[in-house]
């Protein structure tokens, strides 16, 4: 049908039928960040490093995740462990530095030691207090999958085993075909590096999911693939993409506004100076220009103005996928908090806790109700 200024007849117009993006709101309330801090922060698996980097007992690396921090490090029977990075004690950090290596881990603020399974090996003075149990004082674990090709994946839920197994959202990822032509011991670490971001995390994996923008804003991986050939994958909680030059991101959360970029570079024992600086130079330029291209749209994200936009149903395949995920995910556990009618914590670990100890949450449970957004209250 057809429509003009004297008719109320209307053109049934294909682009107005095009999937849409997220509001956003949605890169910008905090209320939000906080409920995908609990969402998906706290129960989902994350890719946080390669195996390469533990070589010997006592290696350790640290993280911080959506506001989480927690390390990893190999024990002595060359095994993996992650544990958060707080003492039992008075929450002082316990590692301070981004990686190392150990014998035993020691807080800096009362000299409380663990051991590298995470066993409480000292608590000065405590020996006066006789019912004191070294035992249930060890720092709190933190789950760890590695993966066929040595990536190494956390999940921070706090229950003896994780309510969503990694194969759930990842199953054959670490097995594709095309992984078969990289022989992982023949790589090592090389260096990390990083930037900070002025905008939402999403934004960033947005961008990352999908080469829509590619011929436009990256010139150097215009000039060196075959765009035409990109495409993405979609299946269960991942985003395959298919491209000889388009580098993976990863994302790490700072804010409902703000995100950390964070890479690990490795290097093929057999590459010759020139080609890895080559490649190095490429892989920062366009991680610097995703940047620049997420700030700008942040700031309009920011203002208010905007509220979402059309999205292309191939070109855009990846972005829809995980937008998909993100409001499923978000949607789910914010039904399960109406139900128990309060905020649910996967990654918040179970304590003994007393009489006194309950009221006292409770009661400051109370005060911060009185300040709940009526977008999120109860």
């Amino acid at each position: 049908m057809t429509q003009d200024s004297k008719t109320s007849t209307t053109t049934s117009d294909p682009i107005d039928a095009a999937p849409q993006s997220l509001p956003s709101s949605w890169y910008r309330s905090i209320p939000m960040f906080e409920l995908e801090r609990r969402a998906i922060y706290s129960r989902k698996w994350m890719l946080v490093t390669h195996k390469l980097r533990f070589s010997k007992a006592g290696n350790y690396v640290r993280f911080t995740e959506a506001g989480f921090s927690f390390f990893l490090c190999m024990n002595r029977q060359g095994e993996l462990n992650g544990f958060h990075n707080i003492c039992r004690h008075r929450a002082f950090p316990i590692v301070s530095r981004d990686s190392g290596s150990v014998s035993i881990f020691s807080c800096k603020y009362h000299g409380w030691s663990y051991g590298l399974n995470g066993k409480l090996a000292k608590a000065p003075r405590f020996e006066t207090v006789p019912t004191f149990n070294k035992e249930k004082n060890g720092l709190f674990p933190v789950h760890v999958h590695i993966d066929a090709m040595g990536f190494v994946w956390v999940n921070l839920e706090a229950e003896e085993v994780p309510s969503a197994p990694w194969g759930e959202d990842f199953d054959g990822v670490d097995l594709q075909d095309r992984y078969s032509q990289f022989d992982v011991s023949k790589y090592r670490f090389d260096h990390e590096w990083g930037m900070k971001g002025e905008y939402n995390w999403k934004t960033l994996a947005d961008n990352y999911n999908e080469c829509y923008h590619c011929s436009v804003a990256h010139p150097g991986v215009a000039a060196i693939s075959d765009l035409a050939a990109y495409s993405v994958n979609t299946a269960g909680g991942h985003i395959q993409h298919f491209s000889k030059a388009k580098p993976g991101k990863p994302n790490v959360p700072t804010s409902a506004t703000t995100t950390s970029m964070e890479y690990e570079v490795y290097r093929h024992i057999e590459s010759s100076d020139e080609a890895f600086t080559e490649i190095n130079v490429l892989y920062k330029q366009v991680l610097k220009e995703d940047k620049d291209l997420c700030d700008g749209a942040q700031r309009n994200l920011n203002a208010g103005i905007f509220t979402n936009g059309k999205l292309h149903p191939l070109n855009e395949k990846g972005p829809l996928y995980f937008q998909k995920l993100v409001k499923s995910t978000v949607m789910a556990h914010r039904a399960e908090e109406k139900t128990v009618g309060g905020e649910i914590w996967p990654a918040k670990p179970k304590v003994e806790i007393s009489g006194d100890l309950e009221d006292e949450i409770n009661f400051c449970d109370e005060l911060s109700c009185e300040k709940v957004p009526d977008e999120l209250a109860w």
